[in-house]
Parts: structure tokens; C-alpha cells; sequence
């Protein structure tokens, strides 16, 4: 197999130059993050179109969207696409449906265009966080005790750091 690329970027930076380089037939995996906003613009104001894995065939390119917040989807078309470009000599696009979970800066407010009750239902429920856990234990592969250990653990680790630093 051929070794192969993967760029990761966001969804703005597909206005860029970077993503015309597919054209030459390179092993590379475009993984873009489309969070559904330019700053606070969404995106269906921004441009015309249903998003960026559409644009792909006319460069060329395979592409694939999935639910950017579901670990097991991004790995599936991660792993396909990483096939299809060692096999194929070719790039893939693979855009990645998310959310922003927060400002997109220092100097934005999000809850000017987006509902604190959107905000507080993803950051609750619908993150990959939540999302990932809930599906390990529907599993059996992990534990409510796990991980309530775990966050001590890793608490405690995190405060030795800061008291090493700060020292």
C-alpha cells in the first residue's frame, strides 16, 4: 500500500488553494470539519450548495459525508477513504458534520445566532464525548464506575501537573 496523506481543515479553508492540489492526483484524504458556520454566518447563508463533499467530483475526487460527531462513522469513511486512495492513486474528501460547541473566537458570542438551548442540548447529550461513552457502555465495554475513576484519575493528575508547574 502507498503511504497516504490526510489534511485536516475546516470548512472555510476549502476557498483556499490547498484543496485545488487534488487535482494531481495525490494519495491524500481532505477530512474537512464543516461545524455549519463561517464565524456566525451559517453556512446556507454563506454559499450555495448542500456543502462541501458535493464540490469533490469536480475535482475529481471520491467523497463521503458523515456524522462528524459519531466516532465508529468517521473512522468507517476515514478507513475507506484511506483505501480508496492507496488503491486508486487519488484524493478523497471526506467532510465531517459537526458542531461548534463554543465561540468560534475570543471576540464572538454565539448565543447572539445560535439558542443557549441548542448550546446546552449538544453540550449535554449530543456531543462525541456523550456520544462515544453511551455507546461503550450500551456495549458492555465500559462502565458508569469507570469512568466516574477515570475523571478522578485524571483529575488528580491534572492538579499533580499544575503544583509541579506553578513550584
Amino acid at each position: 500500500p502507498l503511504v497516504v496523506a490526510l489534511v485536516s481543515l475546516r470548512r472555510a479553508a476549502t476557498y483556499q488553494r490547498r484543496v485545488h492540489w487534488a487535482t494531481l492526483r495525490c494519495n491524500t484524504i481532505f477530512f474537512c470539519r464543516n461545524n455549519g458556520y463561517a464565524i456566525s454566518t451559517p453556512t446556507d447563508e454563506q454559499y450555495a450548495g448542500d456543502g462541501i463533499a458535493s464540490r469533490a467530483p469536480g475535482y475529481g475526487m471520491p467523497s463521503f459525508r458523515v456524522d462528524g460527531n459519531d466516532f465508529l462513522a468517521v473512522y468507517e469513511a476515514t478507513a475507506l477513504a484511506r483505501d480508496i486512495c492507496s488503491q486508486g492513486n487519488k484524493a478523497v474528501m471526506v467532510e465531517a458534520m459537526t458542531y461548534r460547541g463554543g465561540d468560534h473566537s475570543t471576540s464572538d458570542d454565539s448565543s447572539r445566532y445560535r439558542s443557549k438551548d441548542n448550546m446546552m442540548q449538544w453540550a449535554t447529550t449530543d456531543n462525541p464525548v456523550h456520544r462515544a461513552r453511551k455507546y461503550l457502555i450500551n456495549q458492555g465495554l465500559w462502565t458508569e464506575e469507570e469512568a466516574t475513576e477515570l475523571q478522578k484519575d485524571l483529575k488528580k493528575q491534572v492538579i499533580i501537573c499544575l503544583v509541579k508547574t506553578l513550584a
